[in-house]
């Protein structure tokens, strides 16, 4: 009895199912037509009038015997909209830094001394006290560093979400934080903000900070390991395991050990290592090779222009980020030093003919770099707004003489 109830629920239902089914169906078919339809709208079809000869509108789309390519249409309407609107500069594609589409974050991670700001090769008792960089007075700001920092902090990153805020490793001992501490009101975390704030991105500038201790004054030898060491406390703090790191260092004080430490243990979280070369020479000696340590890139600068150069060459920054870069360090060149939140009464130095001749020098590079740039996004849009004018032509082309395999587009 129960059975035959049961099996009468079932014959009950079943046209509804049915017209269930055929609504869906009838719904589908609409949305297909639609966006058919928007695909080869009244701009669209003047623009390319020779192709569209003879279209007849959403009707002709389900006419054709060949109709399931149809179901490409909505993601060929997007490509076409994507390679006409978009401009290849990652700020709004989310191209790179960690690769925003898949959910992840690029956290820059900075030294202070010899990295941001000069140390001055002051010593104290034979021990550098922050670094060996002469080329800098001591406490005046490297020009371009705030700005590439967040260059790199917000390439890629989608309108609405705000970008990473920079991490502070430095060699500092925490027993001295009463002198040393890095707060917010501190110059370099003020500066840090009002790059940020200057630039339309509020809120963004100096995150966590992680210390060494009096050890590593004694024993410099254990800087690196130090560093080494706060970024694994860092990493800990990310417990979804959703942040890559871009490592901003010198090479004073062992910062390229720390760099290569990560490397070794984390080579998938690390996409590069920034070292600013510095010496005590001067003239300064050229820096080291750039280089790659198990595919991570080590690279070498000599100014913020120059590392933004080399940042866009590795698909971490877009031509947009090279140029705010260039404009920073002039104004800061031409300036003195980073004048933004260093507070009142703070004396500004006139740039040295050899740290001018570093950023001109790198300037033509960056220059150099925004001209192939320019001429490989010409013709990448070029190339692939023909592969998509192609797919629209096979799509409408009547089906007599419509082509044998179906066009496919190169992403």
């Amino acid at each position: 009895m129960l059975k035959q109830q049961k099996r009468g629920h079932m014959s009950g239902c079943l046209p509804g199912c049915v017209s269930r089914r055929i609504i869906c169906l009838l719904v589908s078919s609409t949305v297909l037509g639609a966006a058919g339809y928007l695909c080869t709208s009244a701009s669209f079809r003047q623009r390319h009038a020779p192709d569209f000869a003879g279209f007849q509108g959403p009707k002709r789309l389900f006419s054709s015997p060949n109709h399931k390519i149809v179901t490409s249409i909505g993601a060929a309407t997007t490509y076409i909209e994507k390679m006409a609107g978009n401009g290849g500069d990652g700020r709004k594609t989310g191209r790179a830094s960690g690769d925003v589409r898949s959910g992840r974050i690029l956290q820059v991670i900075t030294d202070i001394d010899d990295t941001v700001k000069s140390s001055g090769g002051l010593r104290l008792m034979g021990v550098a006290l922050g670094g060996i960089d002469t080329q800098y007075k001591r406490g005046q700001y490297y020009p371009g560093a705030f700005q590439f920092a967040l260059e790199l902090s917000r390439f890629g990153v989608p309108e609405g979400r705000e970008p990473a805020r920079v991490a502070v490793l430095t060699a500092r001992a925490r027993e001295f934080k009463f002198a040393l501490e890095l707060k917010p009101s501190h110059k370099v975390c003020r500066t840090y903000a009002a790059a940020g704030a200057n630039n339309g991105v509020e809120g963004w500038g100096v995150g966590t900070v992680l210390y060494g201790s009096v050890k590593e004054w004694v024993c410099q030898s254990r800087k690196g390991l130090r560093k080494f060491r706060n970024f694994e406390a860092l990493r800990a703090q990310d417990r979804l395991d959703r942040t890559d790191y871009v490592f901003v260092g010198d090479t004073g004080e062992l910062d390229l050990q720390a760099g290569e430490s990560m490397i070794r243990k984390y080579p998938t979280r690390i996409k590069a290592l920034f070292m600013h070369y510095v010496s005590m020479s001067r003239p300064s000696p050229p820096p080291p090779r750039d280089r790659a340590l198990l595919d991570v890139p080590v690279i070498y600068f000599r100014t913020y222009v120059g590392a933004a150069v080399k940042a866009a060459e590795l698909g971490l920054l877009g031509p947009s980020g090279v140029e705010a870069v260039v404009a920073r360090t002039l104004e800061e060149i031409e300036g003195g030093g980073s004048a933004a939140g260093e507070g009142k009464g703070m004396r500004k130095r006139k740039a040295t003919a050899e740290q001018v001749a570093e950023v001109m020098a790198d300037i033509a590079l960056a220059e150099a770099f925004m001209g192939r740039s320019k001429a490989g996004k010409e013709g990448r849009k070029q190339r692939r707004g023909g592969e998509a004018l192609e797919l629209v032509r096979e799509l409408f082309r009547p089906p007599d003489t419509r082509l044998p395999a179906r066009v496919s587009i190169r992403r």
